[in-house]
């Protein structure tokens, strides 16, 4: 289904941005009823996020008919 091809295609992303040794199931993506998506990390991910710099980590998922995309956003600083 696409809403779960979205959501693997934000764990890929979100590996990606993390860097090699992590896996999927070190991110988790979640979604509240009418809230956005977020991820949650294990410690490991965790982890390199605060070694990258970043304090924050941001998701974006979308699907229509034939297509899931995700983009996902490392941030630094307060915020």
């Amino acid at each position: 289904d696409r809403r779960l091809a979205a959501r693997l295609a934000a764990k890929r992303a979100a590996l990606r941005l993390l860097g090699g040794g992590l896996g999927l199931r070190d991110v988790e993506v979640l979604r509240g009823r009418g809230s956005p998506p977020r991820l949650r990390l294990s410690a490991r991910a965790q982890e390199r996020l605060v070694r990258l710099g970043a304090t924050r980590i941001l998701v974006s998922l979308t699907h229509e008919r034939a297509y899931a995309a995700a983009a996902v956003l490392l941030l630094r600083g307060e915020g």
